[in-house]
């Protein structure tokens, strides 16, 4: 038998170690890619067959990771418990951002300035290379670079600007600053 207790992502900072960890979803949000079928006819597996490699699940990631498998020359069988792109991936806005929904001074908070700065250069990478795949591979799905907007939440300190702003700089994303000081944009319960 196991006995646990709830881990600070801190706790793990300071300690340096990785533990495994398992969360048990409710996933009861519904979207409208929950209601496409993609590629029905793709069907069971049958039989015995060979590959170089089994990815296991057909989200995003998967789907991803079996592409670039392929694209380098290696046959790919992609497998999942139920229809692709169901899982999460069916939940998802289809909203890609460089950018940690956290805030990334919060992120830098918790993992130090390098790796924040690594984690928005990783992201950034992945947003350009699936830019890259929509463009080769002539996908229709309005792909559009759009600015990006962070909103006071109810609590949230009335400084959230400024410590976004500078570690957002720190990781050197594309921002404009010509919005962030405007009084109207500030919640009106938080006074300035």
């Amino acid at each position: 038998m196991m006995v646990g207790r709830l881990v600070r992502p801190q706790e793990l900072a300071q300690t340096g170690r990785v533990l495994p960890l398992w969360v048990e979803f409710n996933m009861v949000s519904t979207s409208l890619w929950m209601e496409t079928e993609i590629l029905p006819e793709a069907g069971a597996l049958k039989g015995d067959v060979q590959c170089d490699v089994a990815v296991v699940g057909s989200g995003i990631a998967g789907l991803s990771t079996a592409y670039e498998l392929m694209k380098r020359g290696r046959s790919v069988i992609v497998i999942d418990r139920k229809g692709i792109a169901s899982g999460m991936t069916a939940r998802t806005s289809a909203h890609l951002a460089p950018l940690c929904d956290d805030l990334m001074s919060e992120f830098r908070k918790l993992r130090r300035a390098e790796v924040a700065k690594l984690f928005y250069e990783s992201q950034a990478a992945a947003v350009d290379r699936i830019e890259e795949i929509q463009t080769s591979e002539k996908i229709a799905c309005d792909f559009l670079r759009l600015d990006g907007y962070l909103f006071q939440g109810n609590g949230m300190p009335a400084d959230i600007f400024d410590e976004e702003l500078a570690d957002s700089a720190r990781c050197r994303p594309p921002f404009r600053n010509d919005l962030a000081h405007r009084s109207d944009l500030m919640s009106p319960t938080i006074p300035r």
